[in-house]
């Protein structure tokens, strides 16, 4: 159950990756490397923040979901491993982008033997961990450190290979989301321990949460060239609906 919320989650990002992946292929293959780097560092945050606006109401409200789907008879563990996975999501989501540009640059070799080394170790890892814990959850625990670990080994490689700073990586990528993520929790978690009832915690979770996400990533997860497209993206998406609505009343 756990990883067909994760599916669920997960679908919405393949899709953005998807669509950006032919332009940062042909960018780099044409010695733009520059939009390519660009292009990276967007689509990483953007996964992110996607992925996040999603799935946080879902990390507060777990219960209230698995309630609503499944009634009272819900197995154990279930919330607390949806939980989990949402967490190792959120961290393996960066992946994505830094291979889209390991494989445009052809420099792919080490970056595939490195990641897969680095995430098989998460077998011996849960297996000693269960063999001394007894404790199913120890296996996901195990498996976010081993994304943690993936995603060390990838920004490395990155290094080693395409020479792209591990610092402005850090400081392009992972403050950014950091910061959206510890911004947005406060006001939905206030929602979730001050509502009672299942549903309408829920709704207000979701509603306060997208906007907490939104607002964050507006005015300190995006660049000022970044949110110069967003204003400009937005425009043409009211601009389209104001026609359309114009013609509809006509």
């Amino acid at each position: 159950l756990s990883f067909q919320i994760k599916g669920a989650l997960s679908s919405f990002i393949a899709n953005i990756s998807t669509s950006v992946r032919p332009q940062l292929v042909t960018s780099y293959a044409s010695g733009n490397t520059a939009r390519s780097w660009s292009l990276m560092i967007t689509v990483s945050k953007l996964n992110y923040i996607v992925l996040l606006l999603l799935s946080l109401p879902v990390f507060l409200e777990v219960d209230s979901i698995l309630l609503f789907w499944l009634g009272a008879d819900i197995p154990e563990y279930t919330a607390i491993f949806t939980r989990l996975i949402i967490i190792v999501s959120l961290i393996d989501v960066f992946n994505g982008p830094v291979s889209m540009i390991m494989y445009a640059s052809g420099k792919i070799g080490l970056y595939n033997i490195a990641t897969s080394i680095a995430g098989i170790l998460v077998l011996p890892l849960a297996y000693v961990s269960l063999s001394y814990t007894h404790n199913p959850t120890v296996a996901y625990y195990s498996s976010i450190l081993i994304s943690i670990l993936v995603q060390v080994v990838s920004i490395y490689v990155m290094r080693v290979k395409l020479q792209f700073s591990i610092w402005q990586y850090v400081k392009r990528i992972i403050l950014p989301c950091f910061i959206v993520t510890v911004i947005s929790i406060p006001l939905p978690y206030i929602c979730h321990i001050s509502i009672t009832a299942p549903f309408v915690r829920f709704i207000f979770v979701g509603i306060v949460g997208v906007i907490s996400v939104s607002v964050a990533t507006y005015f300190l997860g995006l660049s000022n060239n970044e949110r110069i497209y967003v204003k400009h993206f937005l425009g043409k998406v009211f601009s389209k609906l104001s026609k359309t609505n114009k013609n509809h009343n006509q």
